[in-house]
């Protein structure tokens, strides 16, 4: 929290708005246990592109708003100065739209063909398919046993295939859905699968009633 956090900032109306954006910084980190805030994420989006700005700037012995306290006190807080690659940062800004939806419709449920938000549709359904995937090699891997993805003995292999696949989803990007309730089949997959689990309970049902009639016929027929 700011209070343990000892500012060398003099009180002015700059720093005091600079403390409510951080402050605003730390709540976001908080809520999505990442520090990737999207441009396109209101003022604090921009606020964070600011600081990027204003830190290049420093390096380059120019006139700039950025000082060394607030450049420590960021990166104490895993602030990113430059996003790994332009794929990182547009999971995360894919990531907080979902939130968003999640906000705003009380689940993580976006139709494919979402007519509100299409990209977001695509996007969901995408993160699924990399799942079943992932899922798919790992089994197959480990000669047909099931595993999951999220185990501490997985991840090496899940980051060695990302190397191969850079859009290969990783265990933090797993966990980081499935924190906010985040489901790998659709309610139209689970109700395809609930009848075929039906429907395979009737068939064994009906084989096991003839298997018997046939081994009552033998009996009564020596």
């Amino acid at each position: 929290t700011l209070r343990n956090i000892k500012f060398k900032m003099t009180r002015t109306h700059e720093n005091t708005h600079w403390q409510n954006m951080f402050a605003r910084f730390l709540e976001y980190k908080r809520r999505y246990k990442h520090c990737f805030v999207p441009r396109s994420y209101g003022r604090l989006g921009l606020w964070c592109d600011d600081q990027r700005i204003g830190y290049r700037m420093l390096q380059d012995g120019r006139s700039t708003h950025m000082t060394r306290v607030k450049i420590e006190l960021l990166e104490s807080e895993g602030f990113c100065w430059e996003y790994e690659n332009k794929r990182e940062k547009k999971w995360h800004e894919m990531y907080a739209e979902l939130m968003e939806y999640k906000k705003e419709h009380g689940h993580c449920n976006v139709p494919k063909k979402c007519r509100a938000n299409q990209k977001l549709g695509s996007w969901v359904d995408y993160q699924r398919t990399l799942y079943r995937q992932t899922i798919k090699k790992n089994t197959n891997s480990n000669e047909g046993s099931s595993i999951s993805v999220c185990s501490t003995d997985n991840n090496e292999n899940a980051m060695s295939m990302q190397l191969y696949n850079p859009n290969a989803i990783t265990p933090e990007r797993i966990k980081l859905l499935e924190d906010i309730g985040f489901r790998w089949s659709t309610a139209k997959e689970l109700s395809n699968a609930s009848t075929t689990n039906v429907s395979n309970k009737k068939n064994k049902i009906s084989r096991n009633k003839t298997k018997q009639q046939q081994q009552s016929c033998l009996v009564s027929n020596p």
